[in-house]
C-alpha cells in the first residue's frame, strides 16, 4: 500500500480531486484488490463519485482559465495537501505506528509536486504562446491521471513513473537556461 500512497499522492500534486475519484473508483470495483478504511467508506458513494468527478473537471478548467487559475492555485495550497492526507488514511490502518509518518511523506510530495507544476505552467507561460500552453497543461493532467491509475493497479510501477516525472519535470526547467541560440547568438547579431 505505501506505493500506492506515494504515487497517489503524486497525482495529487497534480489534480487532488482527479487522485481522489481514481481511488474512489477503482475502490468500489470488485476487479482491484484495494479497500479503504473507516471513515473513508463513504468516498466509494455514486454521490461521493459524482462529486469528485465534477470537482476534478472544474479543477482542470479553473486551472486553465487566465482569471480563475490564480484562485486555483490558492484553494489547491489547502486542497491538495487535504487529499493527500485523505489518501494516507483510506488507504493505511490510522493505529499503525507508521501512518503519520506516511502522512508527512504524502504532504511533501503532494506539495512538492503542486509547487513543480506551478513552476513549470509559469515557465511555459512566459515561453509558449497560444494553444501550446494550454496542450502542455492537458498533458500534465493526463500525466497525473496515468500515474494515479498505476498507483492503484500496478503500485511500484506507478511510483516510479511518478518519481520520473517528478524529477524529469524537475531537469526540464534547468535545460531551458542551456537552450541553443540563448545569449551568445543575441550577442553577437547584436
Amino acid at each position: 500500500m505505501p506505493w500506492t500512497v506515494i504515487g497517489l499522492t503524486l497525482a495529487a500534486g497534480q489534480n487532488p480531486y482527479a487522485a481522489l475519484f481514481l481511488l474512489a473508483v477503482l475502490s468500489r470495483s470488485d476487479d482491484v484488490a484495494l479497500s479503504l478504511q473507516a471513515p473513508f467508506t463513504f468516498l466509494t458513494n455514486t454521490a461521493a463519485i459524482a462529486v469528485l468527478f465534477v470537482l476534478a473537471g472544474v479543477q482542470v478548467f479553473a486551472d486553465k482559465h487566465p482569471r480563475w487559475g490564480r484562485l486555483e492555485a490558492l484553494v489547491s495550497l489547502v486542497a491538495r495537501p487535504l487529499c493527500a492526507v485523505i489518501i494516507v488514511l483510506s488507504l493505511l490502518d490510522a493505529n499503525s505506528a507508521d501512518v503519520w509518518l506516511w502522512v508527512v511523506v504524502a504532504l511533501l510530495v503532494a506539495l512538492g509536486s503542486h509547487f513543480l507544476r506551478l513552476f513549470l505552467r509559469r515557465r511555459l507561460a512566459a515561453s509558449m504562446a497560444g494553444m501550446g500552453y494550454f496542450l502542455v497543461s492537458l498533458t500534465l493532467d493526463s500525466a497525473a491521471l496515468i500515474t494515479g491509475l498505476l498507483a492503484i493497479l500496478v503500485p511500484v510501477v506507478g511510483a516510479g513513473l511518478g518519481a520520473v516525472v517528478l524529477g524529469g519535470s524537475a531537469i526540464l526547467p534547468l535545460r531551458a537556461f542551456d537552450a541553443p541560440g540563448d545569449g551568445g547568438d543575441r550577442k553577437a547579431s547584436g
